[in-house]
């Protein structure tokens, strides 16, 4: 018991005084100017990538444009012996084009999720919401990810 104790303390302080902090928390400081110029797709994940990314304007740095393109695919996996679908699969992929100092690069993020069939409509239409929203948050941070090391070059 005592020996437990000793090592999660030990654990504790070793985690602690290593200098960890968070990739995106350091990267949060740095300042970039970023411009939407078009996006194509589903419109729940574009309205919630448009409005992180507008937070990004500093006219003293070199202007990135961004052009969005997002696919929301729902497919039936399984049906059940009347035909009525029992879980669905959910692939969502988003596609930014990046152009900066006469450049471009492409960055695909691709996400993939299975879920049941809701009984209520209305907490499908919800749950299906939430997910896209999700979804936009968790590609606008991989998106800040490759803009970072990008103006790091």
């Amino acid at each position: 018991m005592i020996k437990k104790n000793l090592i999660k303390i030990a654990f504790l302080f070793l985690v602690t005084s290593c200098g960890y902090s968070p990739m995106l928390s350091t990267m949060d400081n740095k300042k970039l100017n970023i411009e939407v110029i078009s996006h194509e797709g589903d419109r729940e994940i574009n309205q919630v990538l448009i409005s992180k990314l507008k937070i990004h304007k500093n006219e003293n740095e070199g202007l990135i444009k961004i052009s969005i393109n997002s696919i929301y695919e729902k497919e039936a996996l399984s049906k059940n012996l009347t035909g009525k679908v029992e879980d669905y699969k959910i692939i969502t992929t988003t596609n930014f084009i990046i152009s900066w100092n006469e450049s471009k690069k492409n960055y695909i993020f691709n996400e993939e999720y299975k879920i049941k069939n809701f009984d209520d409509d209305f907490e499908e239409r919800n749950y299906e919401k939430k997910l896209r929203r999700n979804v936009a948050n968790i590609n606008y941070q991989k998106l800040m990810l490759q803009l970072y090391r990008l103006n790091d070059l």
